[in-house]
């Protein structure tokens, strides 16, 4: 094990969640900016139809995203968890099956999309914008692996204690589609497919960064070749564990998926667009809470583990502070000024704008309490409670949100009621994110049921 991992359980908590969330937090909102710019040569160059026509398919690309994090999601706290018990043997088996189901998962990704993307973007009522978004999603597909590896090699490589490489690895594909989009799609004038192909290129990069990190043997992980041979009883861990992150992603895409279908009946192409630069807008200041929340998680794993109870619980309350001070701070800044920040995506004097600036008012009200509900629904993935993980991942999407859209919210208000759906049931779960995480503070040390045959779900 080397000195990186070590200090995870003796440096100061509040210095170790700093070096290790700042760089998350750096390498996320650099990852994130790709995809707003991304967004804005394509809504400014290309068109709002083009935008509209990305917006479609973002919901299809969460999903084949949420599989992989069926795997690392697991996998990382549970590596974690292993290396706070001095069991790095263990740790390398976890991570060898997590690589061998990524590639499985992606091959069946690609064929699956590469056969449906036409019915499926018909499906979403993308028709009128099929041109557009039916060659993005084909390229897109064709780099998946690499962003599936990419997104979860540098996950395992912050729980190693190497949060800067992480970072580095996503600053460098981030450059590198930034460089590329403005070459292929306003130089080489490529549209769309331009956007598309910048996109994979520096996801590529990316993932050969990290890629290397473990084909030149400096992880601190003992892996070899029966690493990669898969284990019922890893595989069921990692699952039990990742399906809670799953859940999280998958019900964002299917509520979004809901969002755009209603966007749609109410108010046309124009709405997709407006969702299209609110969502981008949104996902840029969610990213230093991911950051916050995937730079805590190795320190809170790795110390439950170790049993320095004190310190799991001082990071815990840290990180959750500076998230909340810092989605209050995004949250005033959009409330004040709305129409400055979806100028980048959308024409200043469009009739989109001020259908988006009137929903992302709405959208953004309970913004601040995000910061808390995801450090506190983070926790308990990293403390390997996963029953308690997936009720509250699956809670805000597919108990809260999609119901109140669909039954209450969009026949009694219209589009003001598919923009409210988001931060009610974001406000509802804040507050039962909150009460559980008071009472299994209180008993922390009790087993949780778990949906495998045993009371947790470690992997022996």
């Amino acid at each position: 094990m080397t000195d990186n991992t070590k200090q995870m359980g003796t440096e100061p908590i509040k210095k170790l969640v700093l070096q290790y969330s700042i760089p998350t937090v750096i390498a996320m909102v650099v990852n994130s900016i790709y995809n707003v710019v991304d967004r804005i040569f394509i809504g400014r160059f290309v068109g709002e139809d083009a935008l509209a026509g990305v917006t479609v398919i973002f919901p299809l690309m969460l999903m084949m995203m949420a599989l992989a994090s069926l795997l690392g999601g697991g996998a990382a706290p549970l590596i974690s968890i292993k290396l706070g018990e001095k069991k790095a043997h263990q740790a390398a088996g976890i991570f060898g099956n997590m690589i061998t189901l990524i590639a499985l998962s992606a091959a069946l990704i690609v064929s699956l999309g590469f056969l449906f993307a036409e019915d499926l973007i018909l499906l979403l009522k993308g028709e009128d914008v099929i041109e557009y978004a039916l060659p993005y999603f084909r390229i897109i597909l064709l780099g998946m692996i690499f962003q599936l590896f990419s997104m979860n090699l540098a996950n395992i490589v912050r729980t190693e204690g190497q949060p800067r490489l992480a970072m580095a690895s996503q600053i460098i594909s981030a450059v590198t589609n930034l460089v590329l989009d403005f070459l292929f799609v306003v130089v080489f004038r490529w549209g769309i497919q331009g956007a598309a192909w910048a996109t994979i290129t520096g996801q590529i990069v990316g993932s050969l960064i990290l890629i290397t990190y473990y084909l030149k043997g400096k992880s601190s992980l003992a892996i070899d070749v029966s690493s990669f041979i898969l284990k019922f009883s890893v595989v069921r861990s990692m699952v039990a564990l990742g399906v809670s992150q799953f859940i999280g992603m998958f019900g964002a895409s299917f509520a979004l998926l809901f969002l755009n279908l209603y966007l749609v009946d109410l108010g046309g192409t124009a709405a997709l667009a407006a969702i299209g630069a609110i969502n981008s807008l949104y996902t840029l200041f969610l990213m230093p809470l991911f950051g916050i929340q995937f730079g805590t998680m190795p320190l809170i794993g790795y110390n439950y583990g170790a049993g320095l109870r004190d310190r799991e619980r001082e990071a815990l309350f840290f990180a959750a502070t500076i998230a909340v001070v810092f989605a209050t701070i995004v949250w005033a800044l959009l409330e004040i000024f709305p129409r400055a920040a979806l100028s980048l995506f959308l024409d200043p004097g469009s009739e989109t704008l001020e259908i988006a600036v009137k929903g992302l008012r709405l959208f953004v009200l309970m913004l601040p309490a995000l910061g808390f509900q995801f450090i506190g629904n983070s926790y308990f993935q990293a403390i390997n409670k996963p029953v308690t993980a997936l009720f509250l991942s699956s809670m805000r999407q597919f108990v809260l949100l999609v119901p109140l859209l669909v039954l209450v919210l969009a026949p009694l208000w219209g589009l003001t009621g598919v923009w409210l759906a988001t931060p009610i049931a974001d406000g509802i779960s804040t507050i039962v994110t909150a009460l559980l995480l008071y009472r299994a503070l209180r008993h922390e040390d009790e087993p949780e049921l778990d949906l495998s045959d045993n009371s947790t779900v470690l992997v022996s």
